[in-house]
């Protein structure tokens, strides 16, 4: 009887660590494709856009009438962050981006106060 109580224990634990598994892929696949955010600071019309392929990402957009640096490199999906890499070993401040996933649904922000919003086709500014 302990015997088959300990195995019992054993098989509810790992499928409790397999359910948990998944989730960092869920949101991966989820993020697939092209994002894109506009706001204005300081009366500065800026748009950002992440492109998300695979294990990839790649960034850009503009700030004001100047095109932003594009950035590429690949991501990490961790508790409730996506994490870039950058392909050249750049080390920026805006390098985590937040991601709340509800119900099958991403929401992803660039800071406190931007939204980027998911679109199906990438948006060349």
């Amino acid at each position: 009887m302990k015997r088959l109580s300990a195995l019992l224990l054993t098989i509810v634990m790992c499928l409790s660590l397999a359910a948990c598994g998944g989730n960092n892929d869920d949101v991966r696949d989820a993020l697939q494709g092209t994002w894109v955010a506009e706001w204005t600071f300081q009366g500065v019309n800026i748009s950002k856009y992440i492109m998300f392929k695979g294990n990839s990402y790649t960034t850009g957009g503009t700030r004001g009438s100047k095109d932003m640096e594009q950035d590429t490199g690949t991501f990490e999906v961790k508790s409730d962050t996506i994490h870039f890499i950058p392909d050249d070993g750049s080390e920026e401040w805006d390098r985590d981006y937040t991601y709340n996933k509800n119900s099958g649904t991403i929401t992803l922000w660039w800071s406190d106060d931007v939204q980027l919003e998911k679109g199906s086709v990438y948006v060349n500014y």
